[in-house]
């Protein structure tokens, strides 16, 4: 068609050469350009190119397409107008006109459109937001737009109308308020915020739309200013409010309406129905010293109840410090946080006799936030045993794949082999540690690879022939499970538990907290049979918040407790806030302050405390008092091992069989690792564990006899196998209630052996699979988790697994949601309940249709499967919930041999979603392993998965140097063409593109609401990937607010995307000690890069490099190809494909 219209050009212009050339058709046909251009319609005889002018604008300088058009058209629709394949740009600055109908009169608009830069499309951005029911013309005259890079034309004058959509008669209303009506613990700072069902507006011909903000006892008004800003009025006072004062908002009628309906108007507050809170009153309670002990040989620490005014060094004469009675001089004091340093010039030997004293004076007193004076003391004795003196860790954090611990003291160099004494966990995975350093006081472990976001991070020190010494030449001390801060953790704390005895309250989350954020005690709510008791005390231990209450509760109470998160409050070590909690029950349970769990099997009871306890530490048996069934039971020794006591019984106790414990210090007390003497409990109810009859005990290392190892070679995987005889066996339909089926429950008694032998025999891989028989159709596989409960809450990690036939999901027992179980299924304890992982083959037809018309193929390589995790209590089967799980599905498809292998390029895990129709990617580990390729994937919920390969044949990719790179995506699902079997490699890809390949590249579920915030993204599936990346963090707009979806990707901006898909992934980048400057001082236009540091990072991991040996172009764009070639790289890296 094109040849056609070529030659007909042709003989249009000869044809005017011979009518008439002395109209000077040469000079004619180069003015044209600038010129506007004649219809079709045009007489032939005004002049010898008006015809060639016309025809050219028939043919490419009207638009194919503009949009929207019609009726009920949203008010969020963007503008565009487009001129088929042809790319576009604005003849220098223009105007276009946008009319609005309304009551009879035409309001209009004169709206600037610049686009130096060719583009597929134009969009148009309104002065203001489309209004509801109203009809709009778009106006654009002849000559605004270039039409073609290559030979562009003038655009013939543009005009259409569409209707938008009537907006909601529903009333605008108020769905949250800040602080919450009738609180009394509201900050003097605080700015009261109503949040509304939709954006308002201000009625601003009034002052701040008429609406006070009055104290409560006079009401005399306060000086306000009020903002709105989407769905959000903001009041904000002059100045500070007054402490312990109540106060109410009043809003009228006609203050607030509806930004996109300005009819609809907020009904309002006032008199009974206003908005009222307090604030906290002033504070007059002084700080109380909690503790003090040795920080370090030459520090040390008193810890008060509450955060102290660091706003200035202490006075050294302030304090009195003796050793043995002898008075040692001080170099200095200060405040940090809830404590004081006092550093001595002469340091202290262990065991030593240390007292202090503190003499409070009016100036530089140690003081709280408030100004209340601590008091004075005399020759408070200071813990100094081994744990508070010797260096150990004060500190850990990891960023890309280096770990860092900061030490109390300087140590001496490491050996190059003493790295192999660490261990370090990330989301409960052993990490590979390459090497090590020291520099100072710290040390530097050197891990095989990054963690993911998200990841609870510990590290454990075993000394061996390489051990750690402090200056002085002293061994450091063992240290086990201790947290790291993950600068990679952007996710918030989850809650697991909650219970409780007496006065106290104990919350359990995943991942260790930060002890010094402390929330106010009014964040915390206690009801005791819908009463309030208060909250008098909070201490964060590890990953535990315990609450001491005014008042004792009892075990027939029913009590709940809830949590207002704010600045300050619950925070993990990277400060990512703990979320709410609302009326949660708190499950009984005599507690003790320090324990974690106390279980017992047979003879034997383990009582796990929250820190390790203090070296060498020996305990008495008459210290102990067990109880079973309310009968004394003798306890005949004691043994103390890091942060566990165990005792043995005389006799063994039955299944079943009520235990407690007590415990009493005496003249000996037992000692934690920081120097605080354990407190004594009384009859805490011990869990009990032991299975079978009397005397039954798995306190042994050696293989149980229903257990053998499991065939690494099957999926490159370890772990142990437990035999169909741990099961009980009996028949129903499947999930979807097509068939019948035999179903497996695993026998709890066993479960529990099985998980003792793993921690018994220290196993690397605490990995328990069950295999369901290949004749059976459907494999599903119930696991008792009161079983799975007691290995978590004893602080171990490990996974179930179910396999059927060549395929196995593996579901970590940490990633199980405890609480979100207990919730759906109504009860207090998961004692009863199951856990039921369901793996059903699916047959291929009922798949979508793989056959695309874009240049790809995708062909399911075997029938899929569908897993499924639901859990029940009791028996009742027929009232199961699902479960949202995150787990690894591991699959083994049959290679065809020498002959004909499947290329690892050519196949990958593929997710159906049968509603829609649809197919995408799963990120996965590929190998081949003898005659199986074998994938390892991570998946999330309720999933059909199977192996499927994928070809691509994109016309115009056959000899281009990246086809490999774009076949081996696009058969994938990542990348996809432009259109029908065209990829256009050497075009430049766009932003919207771009996010879509990382998206679907990492496996991303797309999520329209997020793509919500840039209101130039388009609806469907674009969006939704868009909205995925942004959620991910990949992405983050322009400062505008919009994301120019269309706009071409700069290099820079594809660097940035890139090095944050990794770090979403748990790969981050480190430079190694280089700096930026080094690696980017070779391009002499390294001074354009902005994001300097993370550009470097990515030229270092060789993601991308410069145009040439000199120049970077961060501004430049990036062809579809190149793009192509980049991403493959970072998947690679990620063994995501």
């Amino acid at each position: 068609m094109q040849r056609r219209i070529s030659i007909l050009i042709i003989a249009v212009l000869m044809m005017n050469m011979l009518l008439g050339a002395t109209a000077g058709a040469v000079g004619n046909h180069r003015q044209s350009l600038s010129e506007p251009v004649a219809t079709a319609s045009m007489p032939l005889n005004t002049g010898n190119m008006l015809l060639s002018k016309g025809l050219l604008a028939a043919i490419s300088s009207a638009p194919t397409t503009y949009s929207p058009t019609g009726t009920a058209v949203p008010v969020t629709t963007k503008l565009e107008v487009k001129f088929g394949n042809n790319k576009v740009r604005t003849n220098g600055q223009k105007t276009f006109t946008i009319s609005r109908q309304v009551s009879g009169y035409t309001e209009k608009m004169d709206v600037t459109v610049t686009q130096a830069t060719y583009t597929n499309s134009m969009i148009l951005t309104p002065p203001t937001n489309l209004q509801y029911g109203s009809k709009y013309t778009i106006t654009i005259p002849a000559g605004t737009f270039i039409v073609g890079e290559t030979r562009g034309v003038n655009s013939s004058a543009i005009s259409w109308s569409f209707t938008t959509a009537n907006a909601a008669t529903t009333a605008l209303t108020a769905t949250t308020f800040s602080p919450v009506n009738g609180s009394n613990s509201a900050n003097v700072n605080t700015k009261p915020v109503i949040t509304f069902n939709r954006n308002v507006n201000i009625n601003r011909s009034v002052t701040n739309g008429g609406i006070t903000l009055k104290k409560s006892s006079n009401n005399a008004s306060v000086p306000i200013t009020v903002t709105a800003s989407g769905n959000q009025v903001t009041i904000t006072p002059s100045s500070l409010l007054e402490s312990g004062t109540g106060y109410y908002v009043e809003i009228p009628s006609n203050s607030i309406y509806d930004a996109q309906n300005s009819s609809i108007y907020y009904a309002g507050l006032t008199g009974t129905n206003r908005w009222s809170f307090q604030t906290a009153g002033v504070d007059k309670t002084a700080p109380v010293l909690q503790k003090a002990t040795m920080q370090s040989n030459t520090t040390i620490r008193l810890l008060y109840n509450e955060r102290l005014d660091t706003s200035y060094s202490l006075y050294t004469s302030s304090f009195k410090v003796t050793v043995n009675g002898e008075e040692r001089r001080i170099s200095s004091a200060y405040t940090s946080g809830d404590s004081v340093y006092v550093y001595l010039e002469t340091g202290v030997a262990v065991g030593q006799n240390i007292r202090i004293s503190y003499t409070s004076g009016s100036v530089r007193p140690i003081q709280d936030l408030a100004g209340n004076a601590a008091a004075a003391f005399s020759d408070r004795e200071v813990t100094n045993g081994i744990d508070s003196v010797l260096p150990k860790p004060e500190e850990g954090y990891i960023s890309g794949s280096t770990l860092t611990l900061r030490f109390s003291e300087s140590l001496k160099d490491v050996s190059t082999h003493a790295y192999q004494q660490f261990k370090v966990t990330a989301g409960n995975q052993t990490k590979g540690i390459n090497r090590i350093s020291r520099s100072g006081a710290y040390v530097y472990l050197y891990l095989s690879s990054g963690v993911s976001n998200g990841d609870v991070v510990q590290v454990s020190y075993t000394p061996g022939s390489y051990p750690l010494q402090d200056y002085r030449g002293q061994n450091i001390a063992a240290f086990s499970d201790y947290f790291v801060r993950n600068y990679n953790d952007n996710k918030a704390p989850e809650f697991t538990k909650v219970e409780g005895s007496g006065s106290k309250i104990i919350i359990t989350y995943n991942e260790a907290l930060r002890s010094t954020s402390i929330p106010m005690k009014s964040q915390y709510s206690v009801l005791v049979n819908n009463s309030p008791v208060y909250v008098t005390g909070i201490e964060v231990v590890t990953n535990q918040v315990i609450l001491t209450l005014a008042s004792s509760f009892s075990k027939d109470q029913n009590v709940t407790l809830s949590y207002v998160s704010a600045s300050g409050g619950i925070a993990d070590l990277n400060g990512n806030l703990a979320g709410y909690i609302n009326l949660q029950p708190v499950s009984y349970n005599m507690v003790a302050e320090g324990i974690r769990s106390a279980v017992i099997r047979g003879d034997t009871i383990t009582i796990t405390y929250n820190v390790p306890l203090r070296s060498g530490s020996s305990a008495s048996a008459n210290q102990f008092s067990v109880n079973v069934d309310q009968s004394n039971r003798t306890v005949q020794s004691v043994s103390i091992s890091g942060d566990t006591i165990t005792l043995k019984l005389g006799t063994s106790v039955n299944a079943g069989q009520v235990v407690d414990l007590s415990y009493m210090p005496g003249s000996a007390p037992l000692y934690d690792s920081s120097g605080k003497a354990l407190q004594a409990y009384s009859r805490i109810s011990v869990q009990n564990l032991t299975a079978g009859s009397p005397g039954a005990s798995t306190g042994n290392a050696s293989l149980p006899s229903f257990m053998t190892v499991f065939p690494s070679s099957d999926f490159d995987l370890n772990g142990y196998l437990l035999n169909l005889n741990t099961a009980q066996v009996r028949e129903g339909l499947s999930l979807n209630k097509q068939q019948n089926i035999r179903k497996y429950n695993i026998d709890e008694a066993k479960l529990q052996e099985a998980f003792q032998f793993l921690i018994n025999g220290n196993a690397l891989n605490k990995k328990l699979v069950f295999e369901v028989p290949n004749t059976d159709k459907v494999a599903e596989v119930s696991w008792p988790l009161s079983a799975i409960v007691n290995m978590y809450g004893l602080g171990k990690t490990g996974s179930i697994a179910v396999r059927h036939q060549n395929v196995m999901y593996e579901l970590p027992i940490e990633k199980i949601p405890y609480p979100e179980i207990s919730r759906s299924l109504l009860v207090n304890n998961l004692n009863s309940a199951y856990i039921t992982i369901q793996i059903e083959p699916m047959d291929r037809v009922q798949l979508p249709t793989q056959n695309y018309s874009n240049g790809v193929t995708v062909t399911p390589n075997g029938d899929p499967v569908q897993i499924s995790v639901y859990a029940y209590n009791g028996t009742s089967t027929q009232d199961a919930v699902d479960v949202s799980h995150s787990g690894r599905v591991h699959f083994r498809v049959v290679n065809p041999g020498v002959s004909n292998p499947i290329a690892e390029t050519q196949i990958s895990l593929i997710k159906y979603n049968l509603s829609s129709r649809s197919s995408s990617f799963v990120p996965a580990k590929v190998t081949n392993s003898g005659n199986y390729v074998i994938f390892n994937g991570k998946i999330g919920g309720n999933i059909i998965v199977g192996p499927a390969l994928g070809y691509s044949y994109f016309s115009d990719t056959r000899n281009h140097w990246a086809s490999a790179n774009i076949n081996n995506l696009a058969g994938k699902l990542i990348i996809d063409g432009r259109q029908g079997s065209q990829f256009e490699p050497n075009s430049n890809i766009t932003r919207a593109e771009f996010a879509v390949f990382i998206a679907k590249g990492l496996g991303l579920e797309g999520d329209e609401a997020s793509a919500r915030r840039f209101p130039d993204v388009p609806t469907g599936t674009t969006g939704a990937y868009i909205g995925a990346a942004t959620k991910a963090g990949i992405i983050a707009g322009n400062m505008d607010g919009t994301f120019k979806p269309n706009s071409h990707i700069t290099r820079e901006q594809m660097s940035l995307m890139l090095v944050r898909a990794m770090a979403y992934a748990g790969q981050d980048i480190s430079l190694d000690g280089l700096t930026s400057a080094q690696l980017l001082g070779r391009f002499k236009d390294n001074g354009k890069i902005q994001s300097k540091e993370t550009v470097a990072k990515a030229v270092k991991e060789g993601i991308i490099q410069g145009v040439s040996i000199d120049t970077f172009q961060p501004q430049g764009n990036a062809t579809r190809a190149q793009a192509a070639a980049m991403l493959k790289r970072v998947l690679e890296k990620l063994n995501y494909i």
